[in-house]
């Protein structure tokens, strides 16, 4: 949301999340001193190395760190956009949508389990699942998504199939949604099809990759 309550846009938004994101990393940072201490350590590593590489070799550091690692920021931040649309931000179980097709949360590292990212951040992406058994029941109903993998999800055969392969990974879906009935006109397939989107941008990136090496 902006200020006044409205609605951001979606480019809006990415734009926001992406060019401020290392800034109110280090405005949260300043009440965790010892952990901004950190970050900041790690942050001019970091850009030491890739203005180093840059600067000894112009095009493998453009197309192998820099240009990545900034489209990568907006990326992240464009994919999260249907997570956070519309919504304020002062409580973490009304501040975010969610998405319990394990579909999408295999493909996307649990990144439907949203509230509980919002509610413990540090937590790692394969514990999200069990914080948010704990805390679902304060999550209210209309901040579930649901997404047309759904459907896929109701055949029998698919369903056995995909279960069996959870147990064999040891990740269980605490929650498996096969009522199509109940999609919404805002569902979250736009987040699946997003991150098909940076599926391709990984590929596309090899592809540079594979080229800044050879030039």
């Amino acid at each position: 949301q902006r200020q006044d309550g409205s609605q951001m846009g979606e480019w809006e938004y990415t734009w926001n999340v992406a060019a401020t994101s290392y800034f109110r990393g280090f405005q949260v940072g300043k009440r965790y001193p010892r952990h901004l201490r950190t970050h900041l350590i790690y942050t001019a590593i970091t850009a030491l190395l890739v203005a180093t590489l840059v600067i000894y070799k112009p095009m493998q550091g453009l197309m192998l760190f820099l240009i990545p690692m900034i489209v990568g920021m907006f990326i992240t931040a464009w994919a999260t956009y249907d997570h956070h649309a519309g919504l304020p931000m002062e409580d973490d179980f009304t501040a975010c949508y969610n998405n319990m097709n394990p579909v999408f949360n295999l493909v996307t590292g649990n990144l439907g389990y949203h509230t509980a990212h919002h509610h413990k951040q540090g937590l790692h992406w394969s514990e999200l699942p069990a914080l948010h058994e704990q805390i679902k029941d304060n999550i209210p109903p209309q901040n579930y998504r649901k997404s047309y993998w759904d459907i896929l999800l109701n055949l029998p055969l698919i369903r056995s199939i995909f279960s069996t392969a959870c147990r064999q990974a040891t990740w269980v879906p605490t929650q498996i949604i096969v009522s199509s009935a109940d999609l919404r006109t805002r569902s979250a397939c736009s987040s699946t099809s997003k991150w098909t989107a940076v599926s391709v941008a990984v590929l596309l990136h090899q592809a540079a990759t594979t080229a800044a090496t050879m030039a």
